[in-house]
């Protein structure tokens, strides 16, 4: 798990954003995180190994990001093709509180829930980020029933509606969700080999209302693994 920061000293730092650890020099996450627009500033910096962002833990690293690498479809307004890469300053020292996750390359998904991590509002009504990372059980949620939930967003925000790109997953009773300040952190479905490590399916792109029975939608990661190692390996 990566906190993204923006602003523009460390002294001053916001952690807006999550992202996933996918190798030494590379961070995946959303690519509507590039930028912060309260503080109007790029993504600046990649923080590992937290848990707790106020607090000076053990095992902490802390990156400048030397570059951003947004797919090249990715056209706002629009939700499609949400995703990014952000390639740190130095290897990422991998160790018992750091290391990467794997990439889903199968597009069938025959989990029925997935684990949701971040930093981000705890429900809809409360405007602060938490200090303390989260994490949440989710259901894969039926393509047609994410249509169905999308189907009145506007062709600007949706041109293609749900696409193939995508994955939901939610709560059909509400209740549990990611929310703002969750964007560009990881879906993930927990791996029995290697032993501790996980694989990233999704990355937090954007919903409706935080807990409500909406699913909300992630790019989904198998779809865009040629761009992903075609990028990392330049």
């Amino acid at each position: 798990m990566a906190a993204i920061g923006y602003g523009q000293t460390k002294k001053e730092v916001r952690w807006h954003c999550g992202g996933t650890l996918i190798s030494e020099y590379y961070v995946l996450s959303a690519a509507h995180c590039m930028k912060s627009r309260p503080l109007r500033s790029k993504a600046k910096w990649a923080l590992l190994g937290a848990m707790d962002l106020s607090a000076d833990e053990e095992g902490r690293q802390i990156f400048d990001i030397v570059k951003r690498v947004a797919h090249p479809k990715y056209k706002p307004p629009s939700k499609s093709y949400d995703i990014i890469l952000f390639k740190l300053s130095s290897s990422a020292k991998l160790n018992e509180y750091v290391r990467p996750a794997c990439l889903n390359t199968d597009d069938s998904i025959t989990a029925k829930t997935v684990t949701a991590t971040g930093w981000g509002k705890t429900d809809y009504y409360n405007s602060n980020n938490n200090d303390v990372l989260l994490k949440v059980t989710l259901e894969i949620t039926p393509k047609e029933d994410c249509l169905d939930a999308y189907r009145n967003e506007s062709k600007r925000a949706l041109p293609q509606g749900i696409h193939s790109s995508m994955i939901c997953a939610g709560a059909p009773e509400g209740g549990k969700d990611t929310c703002e300040g969750d964007s560009g952190g990881p879906l993930t479905i927990g791996l029995k080999e290697p032993r501790c490590m996980y694989s990233i399916i999704g990355i937090t792109s954007f919903g409706k209302f935080c807990g409500f029975a909406t699913p909300a939608v992630y790019t989904r990661v198998s779809y865009f693994i040629p761009w992903i190692l075609k990028e990392i390996t330049n």
